[in-house]
């Protein structure tokens, strides 16, 4: 049946046959290449699942490249059974769209994989908390920055301002700089400066059994059109006035992770009080959208201790455990190492002891129908996450994702949403035709920026939703 197609190949010269291969087999290989790159790149299958104008254009390029197949072969079949000698393989038309395909995969491949690497200069400082313990029992911390150029740099550091203890200086240069801190005191004052630069300071945790003080909030979206800078100022201004002990982010520090400018704007508002309180930020649906990963892991997570996970982390503060996973949209990015970690690390911790978890999606909230989802109970986190709270006797658990606030309560377990970093506030959920209320709310606010102030004590914590003004929202306690 082919036997006309196989003598019009033989026919070819060599350089004849190479060209028409390469016409067939180049774009049609580039094209798929770019659906299964599309989908390999950490958090698009959240967000492909969850946003429809999304989903609907990887469905076109998806039927793009299955017609590109189909039109090759109908071009070979009709060349198969036609009466008159072959003039081209592939013909002109089939030609045509091939090409087209190429320039798309490669306009595709072209900016996805490189718009991620195209830095913008120089990031400010912070001081992150890390996962694991130092010797003196206060969680490992580490004074991290980026430099546009390859740099060596020295971190002066020591209790007082004479900068006494030994200064710690890189062996190598680098652009992606990270000074660990695992001496740590309890209840200690700390001076530091990069280089001749600004001395920062901050305190470490008292050495109290059962007692911490920290503020959480998430979704800052820096790069939103719509975000409001003065309520993110507003909030900074009053954690590092009020001395907590922690700061955690949940999650979309910046409004599209692929853009390196958002990280830069971000990290410069940010780092005059992330220099002076530990600051965990953690891994949202925003940061890590088209290969924002790679970004968010220089500026956020370094690579400091070998073989430590750098997405999620287990935290150990006097005794109070708090887990920072990395769950973007939902359960699309719980990798099977992240529940074997998780597991196992559960398996460590008594019942006994405050147990809390930090991630961005939310698994409870009220919420509505947009973008072709249904924005409230998050079915998948629930079941892949409830049973497994409630056997290890989970306290609290703190996310962002939806842009308002709430508490929750279910099998015991409170859920709390803060969605309130500086983002857009979402509209209240009763105002939609398609909405739900959130299984097991207590108590729900919308368009209200804020943070939530938790302070653990003993085995009592009392939980107060503040304004950027510190006015004090709501207020609940929960025992241990």
């Amino acid at each position: 049946m082919f036997s006309k197609i196989r003598t019009y190949y033989k026919n070819l010269s060599k350089k004849q046959l190479i060209f028409r291969l390469s016409l067939l087999i180049i774009p049609l290989l580039m094209f798929s290449g770019l659906i299964i790159y599309i989908f390999a790149i950490p958090g698009d299958i959240g967000l492909i699942s969850w946003v429809n104008w999304v989903r609907k254009y990887v469905i076109y390029i998806i039927v793009l490249d299955i017609l590109l197949f189909m039109l090759v072969g109908v071009d070979f079949l009709v060349a198969s059974i036609g009466r008159t000698e072959i003039k081209r393989l592939p013909s002109r038309i089939t030609v045509v769209f091939l090409i087209l395909g190429l320039i798309i995969s490669l306009g595709g491949f072209g900016y996805l994989g490189t718009v991620s690497l195209r830095r913008v200069g120089d990031k400010a400082p912070q001081l992150l908390l890390l996962g694991g313990v130092g010797i003196n029992n206060v969680p490992n911390m580490a004074v991290t920055f980026y430099t546009q150029e390859k740099t060596t740099n020295t971190l002066y550091w020591g209790t007082t301002l004479a900068l006494e203890l030994i200064e710690k200086t890189e062996t190598s240069s680098s652009k992606t700089h990270a000074f660990l801190l695992d001496t740590l005191e309890p209840n200690t004052t700390y001076y530091y400066k990069i280089n001749d630069g600004n001395v920062y300071n901050f305190t470490t945790p008292i050495d109290t059994p059962n007692y911490l003080h920290f503020a959480v909030s998430s979704d800052l979206h820096f790069g939103a059109d719509n975000a409001n800078r003065t309520a993110t100022y507003g909030i900074l201004e009053n954690i590092i006035s009020h001395n907590y002990d922690v700061l955690f982010n949940l999650g979309d520090m910046v409004e599209y992770g692929l853009f390196d400018a958002q990280y830069k704007e971000a990290m410069e508002f940010m780092s005059p009080y992330v220099t002076s309180i530990p600051y965990r930020p953690m891994i949202g649906n925003h940061d890590t959208m088209f290969g924002g990963k790679t970004l968010w892991r220089d500026y956020f997570s370094p690579e400091l201790i070998p073989n430590s996970p750098r997405d999620y982390f287990h935290i150990n503060i006097n005794g109070i455990h708090v887990f920072v996973l990395d769950l973007e949209w939902g359960t699309e990015s719980y990798t099977r190492a992240q529940r074997r970690w998780f597991e196992s690390e559960l398996n460590g911790v008594s019942n006994d002891d405050w147990v809390l978890i930090m991630n961005h999606a939310m698994y409870y909230s009220s919420g509505y129908f947009v973008d072709g989802e249904s924005w409230w109970d998050n079915q998948a986190m629930i079941s892949e996450f409830e049973d497994l709270f409630i056997e290890h006797d989970i306290d609290m658990v703190f996310s962002g994702h939806n842009h308002h606030m709430e508490i929750l309560n279910n099998s015991g377990i409170v859920y709390n949403i803060i969605g309130a970093f500086g983002g857009h506030p979402d509209p209240d959920y009763t105002t939609k035709v398609v909405s739900q209320q959130g299984t097991g709310s207590i108590w729900y606010l919308s368009g209200q920026h804020g943070y939530l102030d938790v302070e653990i004590n003993g085995s009592t914590a009392i939980l107060t939703f503040r304004s950027p003004e510190y006015t004090m929202l709501q207020t609940f306690n929960v025992l241990e």
